[in-house]
């Protein structure tokens, strides 16, 4: 499961860009948005929602991981 956490929090590697990883990993949070445009707004919602508790989750594990507050590599926040 730390290995899924880590590939989540860094946005499947985006985090990872040696040239603005922030910027990559808005580039992939725009890509996951442009495909929940077809869906209900609810629906959307949800999802949403669920997205906000996987970032929690994995951002604390990769911070502990890192022993970092805030890791830069940690983009699913973006």
């Amino acid at each position: 499961m730390r290995r899924l956490a880590h590939i989540l929090a860094l946005s499947f590697g985006a985090g990872l860009s040696p040239i603005w990883p922030g910027t990559v990993g808005a580039a992939v949070g725009l890509l996951f948005a442009a495909a929940l445009l077809p869906l209900a707004p609810a629906l959307q919602a949800g999802l949403l929602a669920a997205l906000l508790l996987v970032g929690i989750w994995s951002s604390a594990i990769v911070a502990a991981d890192t022993g970092e507050d805030d890791p830069q590599i940690v983009v699913i926040d973006e």
